[in-house]
């Protein structure tokens, strides 16, 4: 663009070292200084709606997916668990330390970025974030940029040579693995698209928007798309956007737009090279930890919780969870079972304390609310119900309520009688001083009716048995309003009438 013209578009612009707002494609560094403070990939985090003063972030989905690992919450980019994340990682200050020990020098600490830094709102280079990733890729060690590796005259003299060298160390080999391992995890990652088919590769995509809120259809714009991908041995850093930063279409985001590209020129980079598989430093540890914290499990930790994940050998855990309780609940009450509860009314039930990841804001009330105000269904995850178990105990079913179980006995037909193939009616005689709740009958362990209906007779087909010389028993049980039961039971033959 010439001097003194108004251009809208500057042609001269270097998109590789303009600065702009990274979006997600930030978040792995943010990860990256909270994992030197003991945290890890299977370290459990909550994704549930945040109050940060008067600001309340939103995920790009508007949805939330509440507690879970640190491993599914950067797979999946979820900004939550991010922004909680900031905080773990010691704030401000020392993230832009570990992302300037790494490349980036864009930004300052002088500026208030707060919290909004771990989701990529401070500006920087598409040079700084590929040389950042390359310490991902280099196994923490900062490489050296060079645009010109040899110099040669027309006699094939070379006058000037780059010569490989020892990197310096910027970030703590394991830590760099933690964060491979989630990066390149296929079935953890938004999309297929971003990893090379045969290869093993690592890719985080980022996506800025513009500064209005409310544009077609109360929809965010896209203003700056990402993707940083990487083998062991080759990063590829895409942007994609306007140079006079203006909005892209709606649907213009990191993963539809940059990654195609990225995809493309990896496949082609990669066409001739074996799959390399990022190599594990000393000290990386298997553990099986629970789901709900991260933690060793605890006594009741059911095994539907139960995960076996990677961890620095200085974050290894080394605390039990206690935040299971197994206990035996009355259905009818809703409170603890006692003696006198009858066993059909007894259920055991797990019950899970949530905990946040750290004391911190209102974390512990909005997680507690996030679970708490979603229906009874909603809110059991794997048959679990939120919370403490009850303290008291079952005060409907006592010592006299037992004296008062129902009765029911078979007038019809009678006990060892003969009956023939087809209908049958079952004429009962039912007392129960707690109300009758329902009345069943089997026939060999096998339900044929139920009625709720006084006088609560049945009138039920029965087969043509194979065997007229088995015995079959016929069972009526009735079942009181306060679950306690009782039933009556014969046994009869089934067999065609042989003058037919």
């Amino acid at each position: 663009c010439q001097p003194g013209l108004n251009c809208k578009l500057d042609p001269q612009t270097n998109v590789v070292l303009k600065r702009r707002q990274p979006g997600s494609s930030f978040k792995p560094i943010v990860y990256a200084q909270a994992f030197y403070n003991k945290y890890g990939p299977g370290t459990v985090i909550e994704d549930v709606p945040t109050r940060l003063g008067n600001d309340q972030p939103q995920n790009f989905d508007g949805k939330w997916m509440g507690q879970i690992s640190i491993r599914k919450a950067l797979g999946q980019s979820r900004n939550i668990p991010a922004i909680k994340a900031y905080f773990l990682a010691g704030e401000q200050d020392a993230i832009i330390d570990l992302a300037t020990k790494m490349g980036i020098n864009s930004l300052n600490k002088s500026d208030s970025l707060g919290y909004p830094l771990a989701i990529g709102s401070g500006e920087v280079s598409l040079m700084e974030m590929v040389t950042a990733y390359a310490v991902f890729a280099n196994n923490g060690k900062k490489t050296e940029l060079t645009a010109i590796l040899k110099v040669e005259n027309s006699n094939g003299d070379i006058l000037e040579e780059w010569k490989p060298k020892e990197f310096e160390e910027v970030l703590d080999p394991q830590i760099a693995y933690l964060i491979n391992d989630i990066l390149s995890d296929l079935g953890g990652a938004i999309g297929p698209r971003m990893f090379v088919d045969g290869k093993i590769n690592a890719a985080k995509t980022g996506t800025s928007t513009t500064e209005n809120k409310k544009t077609a259809k109360n929809k965010v714009r896209p203003k700056d798309g990402w993707i940083l991908g990487y083998t062991p041995s080759i990063v590829t850093g895409v942007w994609i956007g306007n140079s006079d930063s203006s909005g892209l279409g709606f649907t213009a985001d990191g993963y539809n737009t940059a990654t195609p590209i990225f995809k493309d020129i990896m496949t082609k980079a990669l066409e001739d090279v074996p799959a390399e598989p990022f190599p594990q430093p000393e000290g990386i540890q298997e553990k099986t930890v629970s789901k709900a914290t991260g933690k060793l499990p605890g006594t009741n930790t059911p095994s539907s919780m139960l995960v076996t994940e990677l961890f620095a050998s200085f974050s290894v855990p080394e605390e039990s969870e206690n935040i299971f309780f197994k206990v035996k609940i009355d259905k009818v009450s809703g409170l603890l079972a006692t003696e006198f509860t009858p066993e059909e009314a007894v259920e055991e039930v797990t019950y899970q304390n949530y905990q946040p990841i750290a004391d911190l804001f209102n974390w512990k009330a909005e997680l507690l609310a996030f679970y708490s105000n979603k229906t009874p269904e909603e809110g059991e995850e794997n048959g679990i119900k939120v919370g403490l178990p009850p303290t008291e105990y079952d005060n409907i079913h006592t010592a006299e309520s037992s004296q008062n179980k129902p009765t029911i006995s078979i007038l019809n037909p009678a006990s060892l009688s003969t009956q023939e193939p087809g209908n049958l009616d079952i004429i009962v005689m039912v007392k129960a001083p707690n109300g009758v709740s329902t009345v069943e009958f089997y026939i060999d362990n096998d339900k044929k009716y139920f009625t709720t209906t006084a006088p609560y007779n049945c009138h039920v087909k029965i087969p043509n048995f194979n065997d007229p010389e088995k015995i079959h028993l016929l069972v009526a049980k009735v079942v009181d309003k306060l679950g306690y039961s009782n039933q009556s039971a014969i046994q009869i033959k089934v067999e065609k009438n042989k003058a037919e």
